[in-house]
């Protein structure tokens, strides 16, 4: 069936959602995905690609897509979507939503489901750059969603604004990494600047009954795991957010506001990334958190870092313990007593 501009009833969002205010309520099921579940809903039933590049705002609501979306057009609105992407996700595509190109601009998500259905090591729910995701539910993949710098640019401005991401992926054993496991995280954040996650829940915790490997860990004479986890019994991902260099483009411009943060190996990784934010970009914040202590290392992984990256340490702000009692989402009973480890 042809997706239509139009097509199904009206999109109506729920009336609340536009009243939450991003960091003073604890995102969820009831807050995140469809806002309107009972729209006359449309079938893609293979991929797509939405290449529209002129000034005019191009909205496609209510649509199950089941195959891969490329998006190099500009100004799009996908409001109340379920992503699924295709059955087998091929390792040439390897994301439901893909729209990191150089023409890619002003592409928004609302009210979506990002659940993919493939079950392999290349599958994500979207990477790309010049988008943003508002009151959107993120799982079931290996990373919940992955800003990329375009090839040739030094941009990625990704927005994620009152979101949740949830029960991740992962495989062991995975022949496209060295260490012969998927390198899950809450997301992942491939090179260029500007992100910005406000008030959004962030799991680094994996779905156990989906993916492989989930057991005790066994490692072979070089120290390479052959099955299991690290971290077993802990269901955390590698990381809860990644953060690397690509395609030539160092990371910056750091906005991570009013968010809950748990699980990972570590919380925030920036490790891989030594030459960036050794400076005051003037943008990066990184405060009003709620982070809680349960990462597979161990306390105070929160964000590991290198020494050089003065630039996070003058970006921490005030951020506070999670302490994942029900109810007590909201609380600023305990300030964190530190933020970044250097290794």
């Amino acid at each position: 069936m042809a997706i239509s501009i139009t097509g199904g009833r009206r999109w109506a969002p729920v009336a609340d959602r536009a009243d939450l205010v991003a960091g003073q309520y604890f995102p969820d099921a009831t807050t995140t995905g469809l806002s309107d579940t009972g729209a006359s809903r449309i079938t893609q039933a293979t991929n797509i690609t939405f290449a529209d590049v002129t000034a005019s705002i191009k909205t496609i609501a209510n649509t199950d897509f089941y195959g891969t979306v490329f998006i190099p057009g500009k100004h799009y609105r996908f409001p109340n979507c379920r992503f699924w992407g295709p059955l087998v996700q091929p390792s040439n595509n390897p994301a439901s939503v893909l729209c990191r190109y150089d023409t890619t601009e002003d592409i928004v998500f609302t009210d979506c489901v990002f659940k993919a259905r493939s079950q392999n090591v290349y599958t994500n729910n979207i990477i790309g750059c010049n988008w943003s995701a508002d009151c959107c539910d993120f799982s079931s993949s290996i990373d919940g969603f992955g800003p990329a710098v375009a090839d040739g640019q030094t941009r990625t401005d990704v927005v994620v604004t009152r979101s949740w991401v949830h029960g991740l992926m992962r495989f062991c054993p995975d022949s496209t990494h060295s260490d012969n496991q998927s390198h899950s995280d809450g997301f992942q954040w491939a090179g260029g600047l500007g992100v910005r996650v406000q008030g959004s829940r962030i799991e680094g915790l994996l779905d156990t009954a989906i993916g492989s490997g989930w057991g005790t860990p066994a490692y072979d004479g070089g120290g390479v795991l052959t099955t299991g986890a690290p971290f077993y019994p802990n269901p955390v991902s590698l990381s809860a957010v990644m953060v690397n260099t690509a395609a030539g483009a160092n990371p910056g411009e750091f906005v991570f506001e009013d968010n809950w943060l748990r699980g990972g190996g570590v919380g925030i990784n920036t490790l891989g990334v030594p030459t960036a934010f050794t400076t005051n970009d003037g943008v990066t914040s990184i405060q009003r958190n709620r982070v809680a202590n349960d990462q597979g290392f161990g306390t105070n992984h929160r964000l590991v870092g290198k020494a050089s990256q003065t630039g996070l340490d003058a970006a921490i702000g005030t951020n506070w313990v999670w302490d994942l009692v029900p109810g007590n989402e909201l609380s600023t009973a305990t300030v964190l007593p530190s933020f970044k480890v250097n290794a």
